[in-house]
């Protein structure tokens, strides 16, 4: 069963968990993504964890030690709350993702989801550094943010301004974030992308429109591309996966 503990230097983020209505079937195709580079049986770091459903799959489904960091106490409970669909083994720590609790080189693999682009470039940094320096040598490091080429988000982004429900967020271009996470002193082994629609559905009628399209198999077409390359240029979200010396 999932558990949490606390450190006491946290820090405190104001967010509306209890208007947060996510669904783990949302987060399927960021979880098979997840699974074509984390490797079963082994210890995994996800910083930022405030409503993933997807480190509770890895901890279930792939037998993973997994631990998760936010630094607020409703997206550790959001977070536990979607554990329970899995029934797995984890722990939540109420923690900041620039000063990890943990030593350098515990986890086979350490990620973040929609982390970074909320931060400046500088701070950006920061945090890789942090997520690099608690990875083990010859693990793994994923980084996701949102495509500034996945056209959907970015125009809608655009078109609400500070209006948008998760402003402040920057969206990068493949090429970029591989930029941003090699700086931080991490080789590239791979890139990625998951959900080219995703930005569909944050429009009034945008899941109908999905709903047709999947009755077409053009959304099944698009989720499953062959090329990761192509999924990283097309999806909602961009992944670089680099590799610890």
């Amino acid at each position: 069963m999932a558990n949490s503990r606390s450190i006491s230097n946290s820090p405190d983020i104001e967010w509306n968990w209890e208007k947060t209505n996510y669904l783990p079937s949302w987060h399927e195709p960021i979880y098979e993504l997840m699974a074509r580079y984390v490797k079963p049986n082994s210890k995994v770091l996800e910083v930022g964890a405030g409503g993933s459903h997807t480190i509770a799959a890895l901890a279930g489904r792939m037998n993973c030690e997994a631990f998760g960091i936010e630094p607020d106490e409703g997206g550790i409970r959001k977070t536990l709350e979607l554990a329970k669909v899995e029934a797995s083994t984890l722990t939540m720590i109420k923690g900041d993702g620039f000063m990890l609790p943990f030593g350098s080189n515990e986890f086979d693999t350490v990620y973040s989801l929609g982390l970074i682009e909320h931060f400046a470039p500088g701070d950006s940094k920061e945090l890789l550094k942090e997520h690099w320096r608690v990875c083990r040598p010859g693990g793994t490091l994923i980084v996701a943010v949102p495509n500034l080429f996945n056209f959907p988000h970015s125009f809608r982004k655009a078109l609400l301004g500070s209006s948008y429900e998760y402003y402040p967020e920057r969206s990068y271009r493949p090429a970029v974030l591989r930029r941003i996470v090699e700086a931080a002193g991490c080789r590239t082994k791979a890139v990625d992308g998951v959900s080219p629609l995703w930005g569909l559905s944050m429009f009034g009628k945008g899941w109908m429109l999905i709903s047709i399209l999947k009755k077409l198999g053009v959304l099944e077409r698009l989720e499953h591309m062959k090329s990761p390359k192509h999924r990283s240029w097309a999806g909602y979200m961009t992944y670089v996966i680099a590799e610890k010396n």
